[in-house]
């Protein structure tokens, strides 16, 4: 593939992804998730059967964010039980309206890789921090699934993350040289695409405002 696409943190939002996909050029590009698929919004489980069908028969990749390894810590692990009082319950509650286990889901979500990379991108959930010697220990607060702190410029290659919202706009960093494509969907914001030429170039964005059938009303700014 010449191109990516590269899309934000979705939480749930199903309706808003069916959106942004319109704009996928699935012979021309490269799709990749930068993770954060499930909690908050209304539909989890319906975001990771459509995710995993991309991948198993579009070659699409999905970066493991923070969410999927908080789930994979309290389904299979039994740890991380804050999971389930913070919002692990309605996700749950979701999957069993479906018909649906989360445990075959939380599987899935540990073959999930951290990175992506080529020569000129490295695509993680949260980016790689200057503060960390291990960018991939999955517990540390520092790591590629939790770090909210300044991220280390990587010669040559451009970082793009999610994990942090940023309300309605990617942010580019110039001094890390990477960008942060979460734009709030699930709290009633944007979802953001970006695509890029695989060379580096920037080439176009999409913003999909959140369908609001995808927000829970907790988090709706307006009816």
């Amino acid at each position: 593939m010449e191109k990516i696409f590269v899309i934000g943190d979705i939480h749930g939002c199903f309706n808003t992804l069916k959106k942004m996909l319109e704009h996928w050029k699935e012979n021309e590009e490269q799709l990749i998730f930068v993770g954060d698929l499930i909690d908050r919004g209304n539909f989890s489980p319906e975001t990771v059967q459509l995710v995993k069908q991309l991948v198993k028969e579009k070659d699409a990749i999905c970066i493991m964010g923070n969410h999927e390894y908080a789930c994979i810590r309290a389904i299979l692990e039994n740890k991380e039980k804050s999971w389930f009082k913070n919002m692990g319950d309605e996700t749950i509650a979701q999957y069993k309206k479906k018909g649906l286990k989360i445990k075959n889901d939380a599987k899935w979500f540990q073959e999930l890789p951290l990175i992506w990379q080529n020569e000129n991108f490295i695509i993680s959930h949260a980016g790689i921090s200057k503060f960390t010697q291990n960018p991939l220990n999955k517990n540390d607060v520092e790591s590629v699934l939790w770090t909210r702190n300044e991220l280390k410029n990587i010669p040559g290659k451009i970082q793009i993350h999610g994990h942090t919202p940023h309300y309605e706009n990617p942010v580019y960093k110039a001094k890390s040289n990477s960008w942060n494509i979460d734009s709030a969907a699930v709290y009633d914001y944007f979802l953001t695409g970006m695509k890029f030429n695989i060379d580096g170039t920037f080439l176009e964005k999409f913003k999909i405002l959140t369908v609001k059938e995808d927000i829970p009303r907790k988090f709706k700014l307006s009816e």
